[in-house]
């Protein structure tokens, strides 16, 4: 019970503290425990610095975990593959086992790199002020400013 209970929190981390709604964290998470045979009832609570899972076992034993999301951004991509990763377990397609370490895989995924976001922000700076009626000259000037 406890493994399942820190996979759904895994699974919960990763969408929030990636920018995921909260009801798609928390539907994410219900639904993945659902599919668990440890599992016949669970109640949870988002928030955007929270997860609170509380989920009754087939014995009728309540068991109450909170953690913390510390980590804050926006990565699409993880979002997808932890979504993902949860519909494959709910159509049992992995098990808890491969689905943890998936998990811990998605988790450890590297972000988009500080250079890279460089580039675009300054490409972006640079297309604004076209836009604003600049000229190639401030179009240049922008993308080494920006």
């Amino acid at each position: 019970m406890i493994l399942s209970i820190e996979f759904l929190h895994t699974i919960g981390r990763i969408m929030v503290a990636n920018g995921a709604e909260i009801y798609r964290a928390e539907e994410c998470i219900k639904y993945a425990a659902l599919a668990l045979d440890n599992i016949c009832d669970i109640h949870t609570t988002v928030t955007p610095n929270s997860i609170t899972i509380s989920a009754t076992d087939v014995n009728r034993q309540v068991h109450t975990s909170v953690r913390r999301v510390t980590r804050q951004g926006v990565n699409l991509t993880k979002i997808a593959y932890a979504n993902d990763l949860s519909r494959r377990l709910v159509n049992l397609k992995v098990s808890l086992e491969e689905a943890i370490e998936e998990a811990i895989a998605i988790e450890r995924m590297p972000g988009i790199s500080q250079f890279y976001k460089i580039g675009l922000l300054s490409f972006n700076a640079a297309m604004l002020s076209l836009l604003s009626d600049g000229t190639m000259t401030h179009f240049f000037i922008a993308i080494f400013v920006g």
